[in-house]
């Protein structure tokens, strides 16, 4: 066990370059950007009070089920809607100038870094998880953003050298150090933890019978069907691949990516893996497009960990803004 934790704390410590993490807070704040660009928060402001009041239970009826910190006041604060015992709730008009104002925030946080005191980066994580906080209180699945919003908040703690876009030509021949280095394991942690837990989750939440007993070949072509009648849209690509009915896939496929999320700390102790989990996880989300699911978010991300600095090991000039 110590020579675990000995090797643990030797990966976090490796060196890496600091415009890695640059170029991770671009797609972070990018991402998010268009996140709320295509979206009208200020909806939220035409519901009533009691909306809000509601716990996810109360909607979901379950026969079974066991309350963790199931109290409404958690989900409040974690929400920050904690400040509405104090002040009403915003009208739409007031909830678009919020959006707005964390819009502003992100692209400062994008273009110039976290800020003096990481503020921009704290104003804009502040700002996100009280907006889709409507979206939890009206339980609505909202997952594809946990993601996003703890690598935001590691952001507020790295020790790297954050520097405004147009510094990034002089900071891509610095070398790398490990700062850098401690700043690029905790994204990649926030990365890691989250899909451990989401392998754990289907592991405990599956029966093993069902794992292998799916039939995604024959899910892509009857979606395929959906297609042919203007319902929805299919890659042709993927009816093709169906129709060559390859056992495998539906054998091994279901299984292949729960374990494939249990072994994602590997990263973490060699960060070479992001490569290989980058390409798996980009075949795995194209094939389900198959079947209607659409896991765009998920293939954005992998754009925040991949290491940049080696795909252009030479000096890049950028011009400034």
């Amino acid at each position: 066990m110590l020579r675990f934790f000995l090797s643990f704390q030797r990966a976090i410590r490796a060196p890496d370059y600091d415009i890695n993490v640059n170029i991770s807070r671009i797609v972070l704040g990018v991402f998010m950007m268009y996140k709320l660009l295509s979206r009208d928060f200020g909806f939220y402001g035409t519901l009533p009070s009691e909306f809000f009041t509601y716990y996810p239970v109360d909607i979901y009826r379950a026969e079974n089920y066991r309350l963790w910190f199931g109290l409404p006041i958690f989900t409040e604060i974690f929400t920050m809607h904690w400040v509405h015992w104090i002040l009403p709730r915003p009208t739409v008009q007031g909830l678009r100038v919020i959006q707005g104002m964390v819009i502003i925030s992100l692209f400062l946080f994008t273009v110039v870094g976290a800020g003096p005191k990481r503020i921009f980066c704290a104003l804009s994580f502040l700002g996100l998880v009280y907006l889709w906080g409507h979206m939890i209180l009206g339980a609505h699945e909202v997952d594809s953003v946990f993601l996003y919003f703890g690598m935001i908040l590691a952001f507020i703690f790295l020790p790297h050298n954050d520097v405004p876009v147009w510094r990034f030509g002089e900071l891509w021949n610095t070398p790398a150090n490990r700062s850098a280095g401690i700043s690029r394991s905790l994204i990649l942690f926030v990365f890691a933890t989250y899909y451990f837990a989401s392998g754990y989750n289907k592991l405990t939440d599956v029966l093993l019978i069902e794992i292998f007993d799916s039939d995604l070949n024959g899910a892509i072509r009857a979606f395929f069907i959906k297609d042919i009648n203007g319902y929805v849209q299919v890659p042709d690509i993927l009816n093709w691949f169906a129709s060559m009915d390859v056992k495998a896939l539906d054998f091994f496929g279901p299984i292949a990516v729960y374990l494939s999320h249990l072994f994602a700390p590997i990263v973490l102790f060699e960060r070479a893996w992001v490569w290989k989990f980058a390409v798996f996880y980009l075949c795995f989300h194209f094939i389900v497009f198959g079947v209607g699911i659409s896991f765009l978010g998920y293939v954005f991300v992998w754009l925040v960990v991949l290491p940049w600095r080696s795909l252009f090991p030479r000096r890049v000039e950028v011009s400034a803004i």
